[in-house]
């Protein structure tokens, strides 16, 4: 029984060392932050998406745009000084070949030197498309990933790109004292 367990965990803690190394994740303390009114929630969204000849086949966002109360938008580019984004929800739609699998990847761009392999994939999440060749992917954290100080996340998809939504919370980071 043991020895079955030796695998399962050397894995939980190879996926555990690769989100830490590339963003990290939510602890109690900025969970509860988010019950008692001290984050804001966020919504960021993507209808510009871009192609690069050195990823054939692949669409990254290139703009993101941030929703405020009032209905309007504005760019996001990076998590603003002094605050933590938490990542809990991804959503993309994206046009592939009939009934195949329309893929939406959550990654971190900090520290990626062009040109490819693109850096590790946080999360994956992927739907059939439909006859028509519609396909929506979405994935709900129970946990968030944390970033703060950079750039943010970005999704890539493997075929036309059509919305990409990333939900979560910005939460004003402590000061020392």
């Amino acid at each position: 029984m043991q020895g079955d367990r030796l695998p399962k965990l050397a894995l939980a803690t190879g996926l555990i060392g690769l989100i830490l190394a590339v963003g990290t994740l939510v602890s109690a303390d900025k969970a509860e932050a988010a019950d008692t009114g001290t984050a804001t929630p966020i919504s960021l969204f993507c209808s510009n998406w871009g192609t690069s000849a050195g990823l054939p086949g692949i669409q990254y966002c290139v703009v993101w745009n941030v929703a405020s109360a009032n209905g309007n938008s504005s760019n996001f580019g990076f998590v603003p000084s002094g605050y933590t984004l938490v990542i809990t929800d991804m959503e993309c739609t994206v046009v592939v070949p009939d009934r195949e699998n329309g893929r939406c990847d959550l990654i971190s761009l900090v520290n990626y030197n062009y040109p490819p392999p693109l850096p590790p994939t946080l999360v994956e999440t992927a739907a059939v498309a439909g006859p028509h060749g519609w396909a929506v992917a979405g994935v709900h954290l129970t946990t968030g990933i944390a970033f703060n100080g950079q750039a943010i996340p970005e999704i890539v998809t493997n075929g036309n790109g059509l919305t990409g939504t990333l939900q979560g919370y910005l939460i004003q980071t402590p000061t020392g004292g």
